[in-house]
């Protein structure tokens, strides 16, 4: 099995590395969360997957105060300035 991304598609689930965890698990995607779950005490990242657009889309398996969560964001490209925004949180493992 290839771990090559088709054109478009997202990419292999991969475990999460320094630089991932260092872009969620932040005080604003923890105030996003919470204000998708009601409350985000905790977040640490598992795993993830990605796609590039005219920037970056991701898909991140994280535990919210223990739970399962998967957090959808995108990245804008750095030239724009604009910070990694939460477009959706719910509860569950599956990428």
């Amino acid at each position: 099995k290839s771990d090559r991304m088709a054109a478009g598609g997202m990419s292999a689930i991969r475990e999460a590395d320094a630089e991932v965890k260092g872009q969620f698990e932040t005080d604003a995607v923890k105030a996003a969360v919470a204000a998708k779950l009601g409350a985000c005490e905790a977040l640490e990242v598992q795993r993830y997957r990605t796609q590039v657009v005219a920037g970056t889309n991701f898909k991140v398996h994280a535990k919210v105060d223990g739970k399962d969560v998967i957090i959808t964001a995108f990245r804008p490209l750095p030239h724009t300035g604009e910070a990694l925004s939460v477009s959706d949180v719910v509860e569950g493992s599956d990428l």
